[in-house]
């Protein structure tokens, strides 16, 4: 591009910038000056975007630049689920954390494994203890109680046996139950695995 340099006239009109803003550099065509002290449009009054969720990234169109200090919208961040939430499934737009996902329902509250008599075996979550109070008669201790005395004790074998084993429950507390071992009609200090599942404190 070549440029005429001609004399400067006396008097010469200012024009306002049209100055763009765009991807690429390009030359003008104009032959109008403009004043140093002019106002050159960079910025305009649109309110920036409120962010989304999975919201898709996208170039934009705007011909002009956001401030700086330009600040977007912000959606609610998703509040955290309670306890009571939990235990009565309500259906709210919450999220379990980890640390609370123990309160539902179909989760197990309490389990643990016992050899003879009272050993308890690795793995055992929410135990306080197992008490033996003689041949397959054992109290199992819970850590933390449950709501009250309606929860439900069950249990299973850790071992195959081929006999008539069984395992009972007796007198029921919120934070206790009485566990007994039979081979047949005997009570007998046979290993068990007893999970625990109900309302929690």
């Amino acid at each position: 591009m070549s440029i005429q340099v001609t004399p400067i006239p006396k008097l010469t009109v200012l024009t306002v910038p049209a100055f763009t803003l765009g991807t690429a550099n390009a030359a003008g065509s104009a032959s109008t000056a403009i004043a140093s002290d002019s106002s050159l449009l960079l910025y305009d009054t649109s309110v920036p975007t409120t962010i989304v969720s999975a919201a898709s990234a996208a170039t934009g169109s705007q011909s002009t630049a956001a401030r700086r200090d330009h600040t977007h919208g912000m959606y609610t961040a998703t509040a955290q689920s309670g306890q009571t939430a939990l235990q009565d499934e309500t259906d709210e737009d919450t999220y379990a954390p980890p640390d609370m996902i123990k309160y539902s329902p179909g989760v197990a509250k309490a389990f643990c494994r016992i050899a003879d008599p009272t050993a308890l075996v690795a793995g055992f979550y929410n135990t306080a203890s197992i008490t033996n109070t003689g041949a397959g008669n054992s109290t199992w201790v819970i850590d933390t109680d449950f709501a009250d005395v309606n929860w439900v004790p069950t249990n299973g074998l850790t071992q195959q046996l081929n006999d008539d084993s069984a395992t009972s429950f007796a007198s029921p507390a919120a934070g206790s139950v009485i566990v007994y071992r039979y081979t047949g009609a005997a009570l007998t200090n046979r290993p068990v695995a007893l999970v625990g599942h109900g309302e929690q404190v």
